[in-house]
C-alpha cells in the first residue's frame, strides 16, 4: 500500500480510548464512535476518575487517494459519480460507530483490487475508509471536481419535523372529541386513527380536504424511531428462543396498531447467528420495514419474499422455495434455513417463522422459537414436523 496523505477532517470527530489492560467497559463501548464536529457529545470524557479517553478530530483523505486504485477506486467513483465502478458490489454494512441519520443506510464496497483501504459509504453520500479491518475510520473528502455529499438527510429531517408539528397542531385543533366537519360525519377522531389512515394510504380528504401527510416520509420517521428504540434494548449475541418473553416482547416493528409479528425478525436474527454473522436486531427490523417486507403494514407479519433480498444485500446467498417438494434434501444443502408455515395449532398466530439447522452428526434439525411451550426442539424430518405443526408456506435456504 502506498503512503496515505492524511489531513484533518473538518466534519467529524471521534471518541479515542486507550486500548490496553486498564481499559474499562464503558470507555471500550465508546471507542471509535464518530460525531459531527459541532455535535455536543453526551457524557463526554472523562467518564470517571483516571479516565484517559479524549475526543479527537478524525483523519481525512481525499477521494482518489484512499486506496492504491487511485481514480479507479471505489472512493473516487462514489465521490465523483455516486456509484461503484466495475468489479465492486455494495453490501449493507452495520456499525453503530458510524454517524446515524434519518433514512441513512451504510454500505461496504466489496470486491475490486486488493488495494489496502476498505471503503464504506452511506445512502446520502458520506464516505469513510478503514485500514485496520474496520477497527477505525478516516473520512474520504471530495477531491477536485467531485460532487459534494448533500447534508446528512437534512431535507428529510426538516420536512419530517414540519409534518410532525403539522399533525400535532391538527390533532389539537380537530380531534378533541368533537365533529371534525360537516362532511366527515365523525366525532372524536383521534391522532392514532389519523396516523393509521395516513400510513395505510386511506384518503383523508373528507377531513382536511387534502392529503394529511406524505406517507413515505412518515413511514421513515416511524421506522427511524423504531430503530432507536430497538437499539437501546441491546440484545446479546445469543439465539432468541421465545418471542413471548424478555426483550423480544419490547421490539417495535411495522406500522399497524395490532398483530403479532415478532417471529419474522427473530428467524432472521437467529439465521444470521447460525452462519456466524452478527446483524443487530434494529437493523433487521428496519430493513424489513423499508423494503416492502411487511404484510398489511406488519399486522400479519413478514412477507417471506423479503428474505432473499435481505440476505443478498448482506452478502449471503439464499434460495426461497415455495413448493413442498423434498424439503429435507434442499434444507440440508444449506448452512441453515428459515421455515414458514401456517400454525394450525394456534390460529391466532397465523403464519409462523422458525430457524432450523441440520446437524449431520445427529441427523436432526434444531429449531429455534417454535412456540412458548417448545422454544427449542429437535426433529428429523420437515414433513413429519409439518404434519404436527401446520401447513407449509415457504423455506428459505441459506448457503
Amino acid at each position: 500500500m502506498t503512503e496515505i496523505k492524511f489531513i484533518k477532517s473538518e466534519n467529524w470527530k471521534y471518541w479515542q480510548a486507550e486500548l490496553d489492560a486498564r481499559l474499562c467497559e464503558k470507555c471500550e463501548e465508546r471507542d471509535g464512535q464518530i460525531y459531527a464536529s459541532d455535535a455536543v457529545v453526551k457524557d463526554e470524557p472523562p467518564l470517571h476518575i483516571n479516565c484517559r479517553c479524549s475526543i479527537e478530530p478524525l483523519r481525512a483523505v481525499r477521494a482518489g487517494g484512499a486506496t492504491d486504485s487511485g481514480m479507479q477506486g471505489a472512493d473516487y467513483y462514489i465521490a465523483h459519480y455516486g456509484r461503484l465502478t466495475q468489479g465492486y458490489r455494495a453490501v449493507i454494512y452495520a456499525d453503530e460507530r458510524l454517524p446515524r441519520a434519518l433514512g441513512r443506510i451504510w454500505y461496504r464496497a466489496e470486491g475490486g483490487a486488493a488495494d489496502g483501504g476498505q471503503i464504506v459509504y452511506s445512502s446520502d453520500g458520506l464516505i469513510f475508509v478503514s485500514y485496520d479491518g474496520f477497527k477505525s475510520f478516516a473520512e474520504v473528502v471530495p477531491g477536485f471536481g467531485a460532487r459534494r455529499p448533500r447534508a446528512a438527510g437534512a431535507s428529510d429531517r426538516d420536512r419530517a419535523q414540519e409534518l410532525m408539528e403539522e399533525m400535532l397542531n391538527r390533532q389539537r385543533e380537530y380531534t378533541d372529541n368533537r365533529t371534525v366537519n360537516q362532511n366527515s360525519g365523525a366525532g372524536g377522531i383521534n391522532f392514532d386513527e389519523l396516523l393509521r389512515n395516513a400510513i395505510s394510504g386511506i384518503s383523508t380528504n373528507i377531513i382536511f380536504n387534502k392529503p394529511l401527510i406524505d406517507t413515505n416520509i412518515i413511514r421513515r420517521i416511524i421506522s427511524n424511531q423504531h430503530w432507536e428504540h430497538n437499539r437501546l434494548l441491546r440484545f446479546s449475541w445469543e439465539h432468541i428462543t421465545n418471542q413471548y418473553e424478555g426483550k423480544a416482547t419490547e421490539v417495535k416493528m411495522g406500522f399497524a396498531p395490532f398483530g403479532s409479528n415478532a417471529c419474522g425478525w427473530v428467524a432472521a436474527f437467529n439465521a444470521f447467528l447460525e452462519i456466524d454473522r452478527r446483524i443487530p436486531v434494529q437493523n433487521i427490523v428496519q430493513y424489513i420495514e423499508n423494503n416492502n417486507g411487511l404484510i398489511l403494514d406488519g399486522a400479519f407479519g413478514v412477507n417471506p419474499a423479503v428474505y432473499g433480498k435481505m440476505f443478498k444485500d448482506y452478502g449471503v446467498n439464499s434460495t426461497t422455495i415455495f413448493i413442498n417438494n423434498d424439503l429435507d434434501a434442499q434444507a440440508q444443502e444449506g448452512r441453515t434455513a428459515i421455515l414458514c408455515y401456517f400454525n394450525s395449532n394456534n390460529i391466532r398466530d397465523g403464519a409462523h417463522y422458525i430457524t432450523i439447522t441440520w446437524d449431520p452428526e445427529t441427523e436432526e434439525y434444531i429449531a429455534y422459537n417454535v412456540s412458548s411451550r417448545e422454544p427449542v426442539i429437535k426433529f428429523d424430518s420437515i414433513d413429519d414436523f409439518l404434519k404436527d405443526k401446520g401447513e407449509f408456506i415457504a423455506l428459505i435456504v441459506i448457503e
